[in-house]
């Protein structure tokens, strides 16, 4: 089943981090996270709107023994980690595959269309997986398992 309920793993000076309880799209278990980003705190007068918000997912299982001890020691300097700190040093390092993004100056609006962004990938993961996150043509699922060349590595 789809999960419904967020928690929030990160309130800091410049985002809040929400995450989902663990869900199995059919291959391997994952979590999505939401991210709001105060955007002027760091790019202060240079930001395009005050507020910037994603939805992600990630997947210790499909980014592999390698992709997890970097990430874990790249985010905590630690050897290990589970739960919620090991989905948010999967972000951190950049192992996840982007889902969603958007600009604009009312959080709560943009929080509310992360929401049914959410309840729209209940439906359409595979489909939201499928398109193309770079220009050499890696999708969702490369970027999920941490193999961002896969196609320049097919070819």
């Amino acid at each position: 089943m789809f999960p419904k309920k967020m928690r929030c793993i990160m309130d800091g000076d410049c985002e809040k981090v929400w995450i989902t309880d663990s869900w199995n799209n059919g291959d391997y278990d994952l979590n999505f996270i939401v991210k709001l980003e105060y955007l002027d705190e760091f790019m202060g007068d240079e930001a395009p709107a005050k507020y910037g918000v994603s939805v992600s997912a990630v997947s210790a299982e499909a980014a592999g023994p390698e992709n997890v001890k970097a990430a874990i020691e790249s985010t905590f300097g630690k050897d290990s980690a589970e739960g919620d700190e090991l989905a948010y040093a999967l972000l951190s390092y950049g192992v996840y595959a982007s889902l969603f993004s958007a600009t604009g100056n009312n959080s709560r609006q943009l929080l509310k269309t992360a929401k049914s962004k959410l309840v729209e990938l209940s439906f359409l993961f595979g489909f939201a997986m499928d398109r193309p996150v770079n220009r050499i043509g890696a999708t969702g699922w490369d970027a999920i398992a941490g193999n961002m060349a896969r196609p320049m590595l097919q070819a």
